[in-house]
């Protein structure tokens, strides 16, 4: 979302920095597909510890101005060593030290286990006392409709509803957003626009850009036209339509877990312009 900052660290043996933390605008998104191609599994070790400390060392107190929010993927154990009992140290320091550290900076830990091996016990934890959320996935297919979950809670983006790939546009709309999944052997995905007229990847009009990859599109369309759309595609429930609007809905954060039969107040508020309606 506008005015988001983000940074990007790989980790095995040594942790580095693939992305520098920075406001997410058309830059940082081109710097981020271009790294994206770097991302390698050569590493021989596991350095959870160091990678929790380099990524939140600028962090040196609680922020009122940001949610922060450090999205963990892992497919392995603690391992920095050889040896098990420096393993075991590194990681009695996550819990010890690094966790109550996170908690007090106000970080929500979303964690992904991307293997049976992983240490779930570790992840559970680092999620579940700092209000963050876990997934475990066995292949790296199923990652994209993580990812998916994890960004929604965590950027929190403006949607429409999509009822049978139909959607809702009015004038307010500044700029609509398409993810579409696709399963292997299926047909291009086409959008039908309320004029009537349609269009693919391979003829997008003026104001779309269509990124296409394997198994989705997303495609983002500037002012589109008031009316209803349609995605002419297998309809999933992954599917998203999200906008861009001075139209908005705020309301008051819900835990990531809740008891059965225990109540929570949800407070809501509209506002156009930065401004509540009354």
């Amino acid at each position: 979302p506008k005015d988001s900052r983000s940074a990007v660290w790989t980790f095995g043996q040594f942790v580095n920095e693939e992305i520098p933390l920075g406001k997410v605008d058309k830059g940082w998104r081109d710097r981020a597909r271009e790294s994206a191609g770097k991302i390698h599994s050569r590493g021989l070790f596991t350095d959870i510890e160091q990678v929790l400390k380099r990524s939140t060392e600028d962090w040196k107190k609680a922020s009122s101005k940001y949610a922060r929010h450090l999205v963990l993927l892992t497919d392995g154990m603690v391992d920095i060593s050889k040896s098990s009992l420096k393993n075991a140290a590194s990681r009695r320091r996550i819990v010890s030290e690094i966790l109550p550290q996170l908690k007090k900076l106000g970080v929500r830990v979303h964690s992904i286990a991307l293997s049976k091996k992983a240490d779930h016990r570790l992840l559970k934890k680092l999620s579940a006392e700092t209000d963050g959320w876990y997934e475990q996935v066995d292949d790296a297919e199923r990652l994209k409709r993580i990812f998916l979950r994890i960004f929604e809670k965590v950027a929190k983006p403006d949607s429409v509803p999509l009822k049978d790939n139909r959607f809702q546009i009015d004038k307010s709309v500044k700029e609509a957003t398409l993810l579409v999944f696709r399963k292997d052997g299926s047909e291009p995905t086409q959008v039908l626009m309320p004029n009537g007229s349609s269009f693919s990847s391979e003829n997008p009009p003026e104001g779309v850009s269509w990124h296409r990859d394997d198994g989705y599109d997303l495609l983002t369309i500037t002012n589109p036209e008031a009316g209803e759309w349609q995605i002419q595609a297998e309809v999933d429930p992954d599917n998203r339509v999200l906008v861009v609007t001075d139209l908005k809905m705020i309301s008051n954060n819900l835990p990531n877990r809740l008891l059965q039969g225990e109540l929570q107040a949800l407070k809501i508020h509209f506002t156009d312009q930065g401004k509540k309606i009354t």
